[in-house]
């Protein structure tokens, strides 16, 4: 359901802008006009991201992500390291 979301040229607003330093491991997201799971009188912006979700990626992912913290520093470092502002 959601990769119909995705694909229909005619729901898709935009992709978001990703930082070149962000990790490419994480999915890229999408900004959609609407998806099932949301309700039509519901405000602000919907989200949806496409990530593989065979059992083999989930689990090398699942690994991988578990290794992850928060960054912590300045605005400007957590920027160089990847953040997204969506």
């Amino acid at each position: 359901m959601t990769q119909f979301y995705m694909n229909d040229p005619n729901n898709l607003e935009e992709s978001v802008a990703i930082s070149a330093n962000r990790n490419r491991r994480l999915p890229v997201l999408f900004q959609v006009k609407s998806h099932p799971l949301v309700p039509e009188n519901q405000r602000g912006r919907i989200f949806v991201y496409k990530q593989d979700t065979t059992k083999k990626h989930m689990t090398k992912f699942a690994k991988w992500a578990k290794k992850q913290k928060i960054p912590s520093g300045t605005d400007a470092q957590v920027n160089e390291r990847g953040k997204t502002n969506i």
